[in-house]
C-alpha cells in the first residue's frame, strides 16, 4: 500500500477557497517584495467563528497551497484559535515545503494577522 499524499500536496493539486466570500468580511494583505508574492485573506465570522474563509493570491504556487491549506484548516473555529496558528509549523506538519519555499508560510502568516486585525477594529471601533 502507499503512503498517503502528504496533506499539503493536494492544496497544491486543487488549491480551495479560492476568491472573495459573499457578504461582509474582514481581510489582510500581505506580501514579499523580493519575490513578489501577494496574498489576500478574508474572513466571514459569525459569533466569534470563522464560518467562511476564502483567498486571492498573485505568486507561486507555494503561496497558494499554504493559504488554502490555512482556510481548510480554521474553517469553524474559533477567532482565539486562527489568532493562535503558527502556519509555519502547520505546514510542516501537512508534508512541508522545499526550503526555497520557506517565505509562503510567513507571508500568509501575516495576510491572516491583518485580517483578524480587521475583523477586531470592525467589531471594536
Amino acid at each position: 500500500m502507499a503512503p498517503p499524499e502528504p496533506r499539503i500536496r493536494t492544496h497544491f493539486l486543487a488549491p480551495g477557497h479560492l476568491g472573495r466570500p459573499p457578504g461582509p468580511v474582514a481581510s489582510g494583505r500581505a506580501e514579499n517584495r523580493v519575490c513578489g508574492d501577494v496574498v489576500e485573506l478574508f474572513l466571514v465570522v459569525e459569533e466569534q467563528r470563522l464560518v467562511e474563509l476564502g483567498f486571492e493570491a498573485q505568486g507561486c504556487s507555494s503561496v497558494r497551497a499554504t493559504a488554502s491549506l490555512v482556510c481548510e484548516e480554521l474553517e469553524g473555529e474559533r477567532i482565539s484559535t486562527a489568532a493562535a496558528l503558527d502556519v509555519s509549523a502547520l505546514v510542516r506538519a501537512s508534508g512541508g515545503l522545499p526550503p526555497t519555499k520557506a517565505h509562503a508560510p510567513r507571508v500568509v502568516q501575516r495576510a491572516l494577522a491583518g485580517a483578524l486585525a480587521d475583523h477586531h477594529s470592525r467589531c471594536h471601533p
